[in-house]
């Protein structure tokens, strides 16, 4: 539809469209919000510097007045050591975060907590952060460290034996024990177990073997050894000793034959020569031995059952179990296996051959009635005529060695007289038996019967030798049984 120019509706229309744009423009201005100018701020804890946090897994946080871009906040946020930035892990709640370390804090240790950076926030403003604040865990005070520590470093002594401490060391602080054992070693190698006194202060190195002569031994306490409360070493220690306060070798001065004397050893003879029943062999060695070597480096060829001991610090007792056998050879054999009190070996075998001075009893003589034997290595017989009608026969054995109390009643049942021929002989019997001087045995038999000449009888004397015969005041003993023959004919 086409108007004119003075058309009445054209004012009209001008009135509603300049009241839209009012209209218009009113709400336009009404939507656009104020800007918010306050300033981002973050809230730490610890608050303060130097803060000592409670206990080894305490948590930091930081607390903003904005909700914070989260990957921006954890990259502003940083926590160092004294050996660099830690790890840890985020813990958010709404515009606030926990951060806890993996690994727990070490008392004593100076930490640094970093928030730093911008950081944008939900609303569109932006934290400026700038916070650097040291803090401890547990304590502020300074590590645990070693004051002291035996033997010093570079020093020679002798080696410690099993059971004996091989190092020890003094603490300012009460230590974790597992973790001292654990942080300690020793090269070369040691089987050690740490003993500990009450307050945990001192601690001992007590060795399961004993450490090699003429050697160096290093020793080294690791940073991981800690205080009771977990505070690490201040910081990690070693030393070395050596094993070389002794450096000569064992060797044996003399042997000898000794005796038992209250609690110790009497010398009786000078070598081995001289020994005899009842005595023991003896070694003296240049210096203190040890012992347990010396039981199995010592020998006798050919073996010879019985103990060795110890007679003192340089002397190795052997004692047979059975008395020196008569009229032997022995080679003694002391091997390179025998250890001085350091543990140094013998560097040469000993070896030495010796003869008991122990003879074997022999009996010199038998006299029967009026005949004598001397010649006892044989088939001695001896005439006698044995006295009616009972039949007795008296008889002397001389031996060759004095018997005391004790050997003379065991002889006397040592001694026994059997029919021997012809077969049927009535057995005799002992009447009495006595000692007429040490070495000298009266007996007399009855019940013994003349033959004839031509067919005389025969009783068989056994004097019994051995280990288990007749023996000597000195402990002497017949090589075997002593056998006579007694030929009963008429006069």
């Amino acid at each position: 539809m086409c108007r004119l120019p003075n058309d009445p509706i054209r004012p009209r229309l001008a009135k509603r469209a300049a009241a839209r744009l009012s209209l218009f423009a009113a709400v336009a201005l009404g939507a656009c919000p104020l800007i918010d100018l306050r300033p981002v701020t973050a809230i730490v804890e610890p608050g303060r510097p130097y803060e000592i946090l409670p206990s080894r897994d305490s948590s930091l946080s930081a607390r903003f007045t904005a909700e914070p871009s989260r990957p921006d906040a954890e990259r502003a946020f940083l926590v160092r050591g004294p050996d660099g930035a830690l790890e840890g892990d985020f813990s958010w709640d709404g515009a606030g975060f926990s951060w806890r370390p993996r690994a727990p804090w070490d008392p004593g240790a100076r930490y640094r907590l970093i928030l730093r950076g911008s950081v944008p926030t939900a609303d569109g403003r932006e934290a400026r952060l700038d916070v650097d604040l040291p803090f401890y865990a547990v304590r502020a005070g300074a590590p645990p460290a070693v004051l002291a520590f035996r033997p010093a470093d570079g020093e020679s002594l002798a080696p410690c034996a099993v059971g004996e401490a091989a190092l020890r060391l003094e603490f300012s602080e009460a230590m974790d024990r597992s973790s001292v054992g654990a942080a300690l070693s020793f090269r070369p190698g040691l089987e050690f177990e740490l003993r500990w006194d009450e307050g945990g202060l001192v601690a001992e190195a007590v060795v399961a073997e004993r450490p090699a002569p003429c050697a160096v031994y290093s020793w080294a306490l690791a940073a991981g050894a800690r205080a009771a409360d977990g505070a690490p070493l201040a910081a990690p220690l070693g030393a070395s000793f050596c094993t070389d306060l002794d450096p000569s070798p064992p060797r044996v001065e003399r042997c000898c034959a000794l005796v038992p004397s209250g609690d110790a050893w009497a010398e009786v003879a000078p070598g081995l020569d001289g020994l005899a029943p009842g005595l023991s062999l003896g070694v003296y060695f240049s210096e203190p031995v040890d012992h347990a070597s010396a039981a199995s480096a010592l020998r006798l060829e050919p073996a010879l059952a019985g103990r060795v001991e110890a007679g003192g610090p340089r002397l190795v007792v052997f004692t047979p179990e059975r008395d020196w056998p008569p009229e032997s050879s022995y080679y003694l054999t002391i091997t390179t296996g025998l250890k001085d009190a350091s543990g140094l070996r013998m560097l040469e075998e000993y070896r030495e051959r010796f003869e008991p001075g122990a003879a074997y009893l022999r009996v010199i003589s038998l006299t029967a009635g009026a005949g004598e034997s001397d010649d006892l290595g044989g088939l001695g017989v001896v005439p006698v005529s044995p006295s009616p009608p009972e039949g007795l026969v008296p008889a002397a054995v001389r031996f060759s060695a004095p018997f005391d109390p004790a050997s003379k009643a065991a002889a006397a049942e040592l001694v026994e007289l059997s029919a021997f021929f012809p077969p049927g002989l009535a057995a005799p019997s002992l009447r009495w038996a006595c000692w007429d001087s040490d070495d000298t045995l009266s007996l007399a038999w009855e019940g013994l019967a003349s033959g004839s000449e031509d067919a005389p009888h025969y009783y068989k004397i056994i004097i019994r030798g051995g280990l288990g015969g007749v023996r000597s005041a000195d402990g002497s003993y017949l090589r075997s049984d002593a056998t006579i023959y007694l030929r009963a004919a008429p006069l």
